[in-house]
C-alpha cells in the first residue's frame, strides 16, 4: 500500500493525517578515508557462501587486515 492510496482512503473516510515529508540528506563535505598507516588499523569483513560438488552449501566468514 503506497502513500497515495493511504491518503485517498483517509480522505474518503474524512480522516486527517499528517503528510509525509521528504527525507533530506544533511549537506556536509565529503572527506576521503585516510589510508592505514600500520597493521590492525582497518579491517574488511565479508560473508562468502558457495556449494560443494555434491550440492551441500557452506559459508565462510572472511576477515582481512587492509594494510596498503
Amino acid at each position: 500500500m503506497n502513500q497515495e492510496l493511504t491518503l485517498r482512503l483517509c480522505r474518503q473516510e474524512g480522516r486527517a493525517i499528517a503528510r509525509w515529508r521528504d527525507k533530506r540528506r544533511v549537506a556536509f563535505p565529503r572527506v576521503p578515508v585516510p589510508a592505514p598507516s600500520g597493521a590492525t588499523e582497518r579491517w574488511s569483513v565479508d560473508f562468502d557462501s558457495d556449494a560443494l560438488a555434491d550440492g551441500l552449501p557452506f559459508r565462510c566468514f572472511t576477515l582481512i587486515d587492509d594494510l596498503q
